[in-house]
């Protein structure tokens, strides 16, 4: 009989195969293994036709397992037909041949270290996987989900010139405005490292009750911070070293495993749902460093173990870059830093401004270091757009100061790239100057990496800048290569860069893939928006659904606008899509919706005149816009926005926003 899990293993490997299929079957799910192919039954028909049949496929990785083309067959087979492929390595071996190229991007499930009890786990997972319920999307990201691609650098010689093709406005007034590929060489393999290593005890979730609910949230939660902590590469102790430790012994376990920092976290029920907790330490001086807590209705528990591990990750991954530079280790530096990475977290202007003060305190306690100075310079830049215009020029002031303090310190320091970049972008130069000054900086990345360590953040955000400077102007395609890259050298710019782009290239199943991976990894009102958006109009989700089913921490008003959109958009009645676009209007004057969407929308349901307003309305572009969410020119080459581009009144407007002066140059 055929079953929801397909489980594929070595002969040699029966044993362990038989434990896992008990293990299945004692929670209700039934699995597929050949000792149940019948006398006989035909073999491989009956392996073939449970294979079809089986939704999801776990692989038992042993040694001998990946010698055997059986084994690597069955794989094939399971990927080609879109299973959910589940690899658990019961060797401590790493995949070659093609079992690499299937499996390596894959998360994987260890479980040959006490392969009994890490089956009791993966049987909870896959049993949650299969009945659905809270713990159904906590358990199908942590069982199989792709993790990013290898890093990606800048090729050591791009071509710099490049060629753009501007297209011909036509008697009848249509334009067709392109342009073409940047590089013959993008983005290829090269060289970077992470900081200096300095490792992490994580302790795990612990419990303040027994609910089965909250002991499945707990080890969620902890699984998922072990595999995003792999993720940024940041040194953790062993986890079978660490969990398990009593409360009152951890800051001493800590120092045993040569750990300088002790994370752990609790998972708490209340009447509303589920509160996750996190606590980072300084081990040497117990310094508490970072806390804080995530909550979320019973329904939803299953989004916090991803809303938790990710801040945790960014907020750890910055101290470790800053401790990593620093010359002194006194308790007063130490808050500096957590305090430095703390504020800039959330961007709020608050926040902002609590990040730079701390950031200037660095650069005083540090009044040699050239990476201390660079820091600040970034600090201060990306702070410019938040304040007003008035107190924009002594800002950029000190931010200057500071980055040629940096570099009159040490102009080889890797950290004045992402400064100059960040400085450029302050300053609100035009952009054709701006592409210019970021294909420089990722040029001086790459071969400053082939000689000296480099961080792959600098890589990671520079492209990411690239990226959004490229969609500006419409160019998705070519926007995607330094997209890899981006996401590649730096997790918190994962799947992010994706979605749109494969959605206004007319790949809606990649799209919605992408969407659908970004937001189980950051399940947050923004990335919701970004994923509703592709949903409504390029097809890239079911919208119908996502707006029946929104989760708690999306705005109402949020939801209803959207509703509202999608509904007028689907309807071919011109006045109920009249009155899908004056709501569309209404939601972006409240503040539910970005501008971006608004004109999306106005073009979608016809409303040329209020789209051409709106778009009229924009100041012209320049580096500071790249990026931004206040501003539309992505809108004005999505599919939907053909007839903005085909109307007589969009070349000067191309012309009033700065893009046609981009293109010339």
């Amino acid at each position: 009989m055929a079953g929801e899990i397909f489980i594929s293993y070595r002969r040699s490997d029966a044993a362990k195969a038989r434990l896992l299929h008990a293990l299945l079957k004692q929670r209700g799910v039934d699995a597929w293994y050949d000792a149940l192919v019948g006398a006989g039954d035909d073999w491989r028909r009956s392996t073939m036709k449970a294979l079809d049949a089986a939704p999801i496929f776990v692989l038992l990785f042993s040694k001998i397992a990946s010698e055997s083309q059986d084994i690597s067959k069955e794989l094939a087979a399971a990927t080609f037909s879109n299973k959910l492929v589940i690899p658990v390595r019961i060797d401590n071996i790493k995949p070659q041949g093609a079992f690499l190229y299937e499996l390596a991007s894959r998360n994987w499930f260890d479980a040959f270290d006490d392969t009994e009890a890490r089956f009791e786990i993966l049987a909870d997972k896959l049993a949650a996987l299969v009945k659905g319920g809270p713990e159904a999307d906590v358990a199908a990201f942590n069982l199989g989900a792709p993790q990013p691609p290898p890093v990606i650098t800048l090729a050591a010689k791009p071509l710099l010139k490049r060629p753009v093709v501007l297209g011909s406005v036509a008697a009848a007034g249509v334009a067709v405005i392109a342009a073409v590929a940047m590089f013959a060489m993008g983005p290829q393999t090269g060289k970077t490292i992470t900081p200096a290593a300095q490792r992490i005890g994580f302790f795990g979730f612990t419990l303040t009750s027994e609910e089965p609910s909250a002991k499945a949230l707990a080890e969620a939660a902890t699984d998922q911070m072990f595999q995003t902590m792999g993720l940024f590469k940041l040194d953790s102790a062993a986890r079978d070293g660490s969990l398990g430790t009593p409360p009152d012994q951890r800051l001493t376990r800590a120092n045993e495993l040569g750990a300088l920092y002790a994370l752990s976290g609790e998972v708490r029920p209340d009447t509303d749902g589920m509160t996750l907790s996190i606590r980072l330490v300084d081990v040497p001086s117990r310094t508490t460093l970072w806390e804080q807590s995530f909550s979320g209705p019973a329904s939803e528990a299953g989004f916090l173990p991803f809303q938790i591990a990710f801040p945790a990750n960014d907020i750890m991954s910055c101290i470790v870059r800053y401790r990593s530079r620093q010359t002194q280790n006194t308790s007063q530096f130490l808050k500096l830093v957590a305090e430095r990475c703390r504020q800039s977290a959330t961007m709020s202007p608050d926040n902002v401004l609590n990040a730079i003060s701390a950031a200037r305190g660095l650069a005083q306690a540090e009044p040699s270091s050239a990476f201390m100075h660079a820091y600040l310079a970034v600090a201060l830049a990306i702070s410019v757009q938040s304040i007003p215009a008035s107190a924009r020029p002594a800002r950029i002031a000190e931010a200057e100061a500071a980055l040629r303090r940096a570099i009159e310190l040490e102009p080889k320091e890797p950290y004045l790239i992402l400064a100059r970049a960040k400085f450029a972008e302050s300053t609100a130069v035009p952009l054709a100057e701006y592409d210019a000054t970021l294909l420089d900086l990722l040029t001086q990345a790459e071969a400053q990496a082939q000689v000296q360590e480099i961080d792959s953040h600098i890589l990671g955000v520079n492209s990411s800048g690239y990226a959004s400077l490229l969609r500006l102007a419409g160019r998705w395609r070519a926007s995607l290569p330094y997209a890899s890259a981006a996401a590649a050298n730096d997790p918190m710019l994962a799947q992010s860069n994706f979605g749109l782009p494969y959605a206004a290239l007319g790949q809606s199943s990649r799209a919605r893939d992408e969407y659908r991976q970004w937001f189980a990894l950051n399940p947050a009102a923004a990335t919701w928006r970004d994923w509703t958006f592709g949903a409504v109009f390029l097809g890239a989700g079911d919208a119908a659904g996502m707006l029946k089913s929104a989760p708690s921490f999306v705005p109402k008003s949020v939801v209803e606008c959207y509703r509202d959109i999608q509904k007028a958009y689907v309807s071919k009645k011109p006045k109920a899509r009249s009155l899908g676009a004056k709501r569309a209007s209404e939601c972006g004057d409240a503040g539910d919706l970005s501008p971006a969407a608004v004109l999306t929308s106005l073009a979608a349901l016809g409303d040329l005149e209020r789209a051409f307003a709106l778009a009229n309305g924009q100041p012209k572009l320049n580096s500071s816009s790249v990026g931004s969410h206040s501003i539309s020119p992505n809108a004005l080459f999505l599919p939907m926005s053909r007839a903005m581009r085909a109307d007589p009144r969009f070349v000067p407007l191309v012309e009033k926003l700065g893009l046609m002066d981009y293109w010339r140059a």
